[in-house]
Parts: C-alpha cells; sequence; structure tokens
C-alpha cells in the first residue's frame, strides 16, 4: 500500500484530485485546498474515521464530491459536512461477507451539505443514516438495503425504515427522484412517513418482491405534480419458466386501487414507461389498467414486455391492454413485443 505526499494536501492551485487504489489516506495537521472544486475517493484505506471530516475542513471551494468504498477500507463512520457541496456521490457497497466478523451495526453515514443539489446514494452496510436537511436537492438517485440477523431483527428493521424515511423527507424538494426496490423495501421496515414532494415531475421506482406496489400509491398520493413515472424493474417478479412452480410461495403480488385517485393521475402525469413486463400476472395487468382509466391527462404510455415471455401463445393480454379504455382522449399507447412489430394506439 501506498502513502500519499502531504505536500499534496497543501496545493493552493489544485482545482481536481482523484484518488483510486490502495493508498493508505492518512491527512496531515494542517490542510489547505482553497480552489480544489472536485474530488473522488475511490477503494483506499483510512487510519482513522475522522480523517474524511478533516481533510474536507480544509476544502472551502468544494462542490463535486465521489466517495466509493467497494470493500473493507477500516471506516465505521464517514462524516461529510460541506457547506460548499453541490454534488455528491457515495457508493458504500462493501461485500457482507467482509465484515463477517465485524460489529456491522456500527456502521454510520452522516451527511450534511445544505447547498447540496445532486445526491447518488447506494448503501449496503450502514446501519444510521442521518442526513440533515438538504432543501436545494433537485436530483436524487436512492438505493440503499442492508440484511438483518440476530436479536432483535425486527427492532433494528424497524429503526433503518424510520431513517430511510428521514432520508427521503429531507430531500423533498427534489424534482428528479429515482428509488430501487431495495429501498422500497426498507421504507416498508417502518411507517413510510413520506414528505409532499410539491416540486417532483419525474419518479423512477424499481419494484419490491416482498411487497409489491404497496407503496406506489403513498408516492402518486405524495406527488401532486408528477408528470414522468418510470418502472425499471418492472411490475412484477421476473421468473424463469423451471421456477413457476414455487412462484406463489415466493410472492403473492396485490393490487387494490385506493378509494381516491391521486392528484397527478388526473391533473399532471403526461407519461409512464413500464419495462420488462411480463402480463402473466392479473393483479400486474389491473396495474396497467387502472393507470390508463386513470391517467386523465396521459400523452404517452409505453410498456416493453420481458424477452423470457416471448413465442406463438404469449402476449395474449396485448389485444386487451391495446383496446382498454383510457381516460386521456389522447394518449399513445405503445407495446414492445420481442420479435414483433411494436403495437401502437392512440384513443
Amino acid at each position: 500500500m501506498g502513502e500519499l505526499p502531504w505536500s499534496l494536501f497543501t496545493c493552493k492551485t489544485l482545482v481536481i484530485l482523484k484518488i483510486h487504489g490502495k493508498f493508505i489516506f492518512y491527512v496531515p495537521q494542517y490542510v489547505c485546498l482553497p480552489d480544489l472544486k472536485t474530488l473522488c475517493l475511490n477503494s483506499l484505506i483510512y487510519l482513522d474515521d475522522g480523517l474524511i471530516s478533516k481533510f474536507l475542513s480544509g476544502c472551502p471551494a468544494l462542490e463535486d464530491l465521489v466517495i466509493r468504498r467497494p470493500g473493507w477500507d477500516n471506516m465505521w463512520t464517514l462524516d461529510v459536512s460541506v457547506p460548499s457541496l453541490k454534488r455528491l456521490t457515495l457508493d458504500i457497497s462493501i461485500h457482507e461477507e467482509e465484515l463477517y466478523h465485524e460489529p456491522v451495526f456500527k456502521y454510520k453515514v452522516m451527511v450534511n451539505a445544505p447547498n447540496l443539489e445532486y445526491l447518488d446514494f447506494f448503501d449496503t452496510v450502514s446501519a444510521y443514516i442521518s442526513v440533515g436537511g438538504l432543501p436545494s436537492v433537485v436530483e436524487a438517485h436512492v438505493n440503499v438495503h442492508k440484511s438483518f440477523r440476530g436479536d432483535w431483527i425486527w427492532r433494528r428493521r424497524a429503526k433503518y425504515g424510520n431513517r430511510t424515511s428521514e432520508l427521503l423527507r429531507s430531500i423533498s424538494n427534489v424534482w428528479r427522484l429515482s428509488l430501487t426496490g431495495y429501498t422500497l423495501r426498507c421504507l416498508s421496515y417502518g411507517g413510510p412517513n413520506l414528505a409532499t414532494y410539491r416540486n417532483l415531475v419525474y419518479l423512477e421506482l424499481g419494484f419490491d418482491p416482498s411487497n409489491g406496489p404497496l407503496l406506489l400509491l403513498n408516492l402518486l398520493q405524495s406527488s401532486p405534480k408528477l408528470e414522468v413515472l418510470v418502472f425499471p424493474e418492472g411490475l412484477t417478479v421476473i421468473r424463469e419458466q423451471e421456477c413457476d412452480v414455487n412462484r406463489d410461495i415466493f410472492f403473492d403480488y396485490r393490487w387494490n386501487p385506493p378509494e381516491r385517485v391521486p392528484e397527478c393521475l388526473l391533473l399532471s402525469l403526461e407519461k409512464i414507461e413500464i419495462h420488462k413486463f411480463c402480463g402473466d400476472e392479473e393483479e400486474e395487468l389491473n396495474l396497467v389498467k387502472y393507470l390508463l382509466k386513470n391517467g386523465m391527462v396521459l400523452e404517452k404510455v409505453t410498456i416493453w414486455c420481458h424477452y423470457l415471455f416471448g413465442g406463438d401463445n404469449s402476449f395474449s393480454f396485448k389485444d386487451e391492454l391495446e383496446n382498454y379504455p383510457r381516460g386521456s382522449t389522447n394518449c399513445n399507447f405503445r407495446l414492445y413485443i420481442p420479435y414483433l412489430v411494436p403495437i401502437s394506439s392512440s384513443s
């Protein structure tokens, strides 16, 4: 392992600094990087939990910070407090096997960046996540998930779910938001006490195989100005044919339409994209029908079918969806089927 030269920490003309590899990250007593705008720390070994905070305190002009931790790095607490920061990418993807002999519940992440505009947060190990108010964030990508074992598993899950909710409430002014299926599952651990996302126009949602679309309604009702809704992971669990015999044991899909239609469906939602569509679940079709029927201002609905379900007798749902009544008279419906010409229709 190499050590970084101490002269690096007092370079007054340095604007971009990217460090990659198994360097030993040790900070001298005095850090002064007045012009540093971009910093990327990837796969380093840290001698002390407080080194990141100490280093960042000497970067008063820092705007773009990337920290990637793909493996064990001797740091339990990551504290990012940078008033000038505008973009933050945290990738804490330490594999669980590397932490087998460590008290993983002690891993923590704390963020305080009031001027942050962009957040990309991927975390698989931290049991404690604390994010201060981020009123300026306009785009956020959140992928958090964690395994729980041992005593008090339900209590730890509930706390983790509540902290995930707090993270999303801290970015309530966001315009574009992406949540993975794992993140939705973590939200379900606690009470998904979501904020109202009054500025949100673009929402990308993964699929939670444990809870299905349970939180979809919460998010739609919390996003009154939503214009684009994307499902990159589909609306149900994609199963190989040989696994079909056990599918009801693995997941029981349920879609329960609300009594009151979310405001965004009535007034603002213009575009829906669904990827990896299977069409072999009645409830999956019911969800699409609900969106078509209640999307009063929809302009475009695009569905990409999953290639595993091709064949001469497959896609029996295509005519049903193509001819299903729609709330919007201007809705252009496109269904992409593998090896076939896409179906396109307008009502």
